[in-house]
């Protein structure tokens, strides 16, 4: 009886590991090209992060603002770490950029309820005129790819021929992944590395090793 209960708790842990599922929530998000209140970021953004179990029981909810990061950036064991992590991108870029462009493709992960605004001007009209279609389109295939509800969602590119660089961004939106997908994508690296270290191995000629 005991060893029974023992392993439903561990069916039921690892369930709810497998199930688990991260969403991101972006309130007011904007950039400009204007500072809004002295930054090109407004600071009044708000995003939420919510933890779920069996994708739908909701446990945890991490509120993030401006503040919050400052604060955490300034704490000396989060400033040092920064600080480590910046040196390992200095040392070794190409190799890290390879890794995390890798990880971002093969992560599976879903947008919705998106609600995207820009406008978009510059010194050139012409130039404006031709860069619209080419935003537009690469937006529109972007979110066809990972947005799961497209018809909850709103989209506005507004071009301005005022004769000036003009960009301001605005989003709202949430993205979604799941625990089994981040699980797969690093096993799929994995594999990858051991068969790229495989056919480095194999491709080496039986008498490179050998003395003559």
């Amino acid at each position: 009886m005991v060893f029974l209960f023992i392993m439903l708790t561990f069916l039921f842990l690892v369930l709810s590991i497998l199930t688990l599922k991260i969403e991101v929530k972006v309130d007011n998000f904007r950039i400009s090209s204007k500072k809004i209140r002295g930054k090109y970021i407004d600071s009044n953004y708000k995003i939420f992060i919510y933890i779920y179990v069996f994708e739908k029981i909701h446990i945890v909810k991490i509120p993030i603002d401006e503040e919050k990061l400052r604060k955490l950036a300034l704490k000396k064991k989060y400033k040092s770490r920064i600080e480590k992590l910046n040196k390992e991108i200095i040392n070794n870029e190409n190799d890290i950029d390879r890794k995390m462009l890798n990880i971002a493709k093969k992560i599976n992960f879903n947008i919705k309820d998106v609600k995207l605004y820009i406008e978009l001007g510059t010194e050139n009209a012409a130039f404006t005129a031709f860069l619209i279609p080419i935003l537009s389109t690469f937006i529109t295939l972007f979110f066809k790819k990972y947005l799961e509800k497209i018809y909850s969602s709103k989209f506005k590119i507004q071009p301005l021929f005022i004769d000036k660089n003009i960009f301001n961004f605005q989003f709202e939106g949430i993205f979604e992944i799941k625990l089994i997908h981040i699980i797969d994508t690093i096993c799929m690296l994995r594999k990858e590395r051991k068969g790229e270290s495989y056919e480095r191995t194999s491709n080496r000629r039986p008498y490179d090793y050998s003395y003559e």
